[in-house]
């Protein structure tokens, strides 16, 4: 295993948006994700927040990943290149004990990130680091839309930030 704690083999499967999430009626590692499917959000105004959004990541662990701490971080960068403050997140950590020696562990970082600020149309992006090491990024296409209506197929209507 590298420094990092990235491993030879820990990796992100999926990054995604979500409207809302459950944790699965199993537990565990099970999650119902909502309202995915879109990285576009139409604003009438700016400033703007989103008020209810979930970063969905799913990592996947591999043995010698286990029974150490890997630290989830996020960052949001503007349109104009503006880092806000790094946010951890969240920490994984799977215990080695009573697992097969083979065993993979999918583990979910769900992350609220409802009220990030959207100063002015164009792409923002966040980016997933582990251990201070980038795992992906995803990027979200704030638009100024004037003509808005509750007709636009697949828009996501905000209310302007007062």
């Amino acid at each position: 295993m590298s420094d990092s704690g990235k491993g030879e083999h820990m990796r992100l499967d999926y990054l995604f948006l979500a409207d809302r999430i459950e944790q699965g009626q199993m537990g565990g590692s099970n999650i119902n994700a909502f309202g995915i499917g879109t990285n576009d959000f139409h604003f009438s105004a700016f400033p703007s927040a989103v008020p209810a959004i979930w970063l969905v990541a799913g990592f996947m662990l591999e043995p010698g990943e286990f029974d150490a701490d890997h630290t989830i971080e996020i960052e949001f960068w503007s349109p104009d290149g503006i880092l806000l403050p790094r946010m951890n997140v969240g920490t994984m950590r799977q215990s080695a004990h009573n697992l097969d020696p083979d065993a993979r562990v999918r583990f979910h970082n769900c992350t609220n990130i409802a009220g990030l600020p959207f100063s002015k149309a164009g792409p923002y992006e966040i980016r997933v680091f582990v251990n201070d090491e980038q795992y992906g990024a995803l990027t979200i296409n704030a638009r100024h839309d004037l003509t808005l209506t509750v007709d636009t197929p697949g828009a996501v209507r905000v209310p302007p930030v007062i």
